[in-house]
């Protein structure tokens, strides 16, 4: 399995938890074949430098 990392921006997030966040990210038309989550998939956040 290869990584492969995306400047994406955050469309909207929510605080759901004390320790926990829901993210929606703007995924750009021609990227959306490769962002078909499942449940429970997990990704990699990273914050630009």
């Amino acid at each position: 399995m290869s990584l492969h990392f995306y400047p994406l921006k955050v469309k909207a997030n929510k605080k759901k938890l004390p320790d926990c966040v829901s993210i929606v990210f703007d995924v750009p038309q021609n990227l959306q074949s490769n962002f078909k989550c499942l449940l429970k998939d997990k990704i990699l956040l990273y914050e630009k430098q």
